[in-house]
């Protein structure tokens, strides 16, 4: 992967990044299979009614996590993530907008619960951790150009 130029200056924005990635594999991990039996079926998709949902944390993490710049949008002027594609999302995991990795809809949730009954409470959780680790890095790197 490739490291950016302030980790020399301050190895805990690397760190930080690795937390985040740590904490959004687990959550991509324990969603796969409860994603895969409902995304696909959903007849109003959330992907399908928003617009480019990267912000200056999502940067940040892609940045320090050595995964680069997220992808640019393209110019369509049609509703829905520029993203989704005929068999769903054609990002990568771990390079989606946080917000994402953030929304769980009511359908997905209780597949997640039929799955495990503790699996969505432990998912906010870790939504939680993740929020504060982007907080931190953000509020660090501000730091650092101050």
């Amino acid at each position: 992967m490739r490291k950016h130029r302030f980790s020399t200056f301050s190895p805990t924005l690397g760190d930080l990044s690795n937390r985040i990635e740590s904490l959004l594999s687990w959550c991509i991990a324990a969603q796969r299979s409860a994603v895969q039996k409902t995304c696909p079926r959903c007849e109003d998709p959330c992907c399908g009614r928003v617009q480019y949902l990267y912000d200056e944390k999502d940067v940040l993490y892609l940045e320090f996590s050595g995964q680069g710049e997220p992808p640019r949008k393209d110019r369509r002027r049609t509703p829905g993530c520029p993203y989704l594609g005929a068999r769903g999302c054609t990002l990568r995991p771990q390079a989606r907008p946080y917000a994402c990795h953030r929304y769980v809809c009511a359908v997905l949730e209780a597949a997640l619960r039929s799955e495990k009954a503790a699996l969505p409470g432990d998912l906010q959780q870790a939504i939680r951790d993740i929020e504060a680790l982007r907080a931190e890095l953000f509020t660090r790197y501000l730091e650092i150009l101050s």
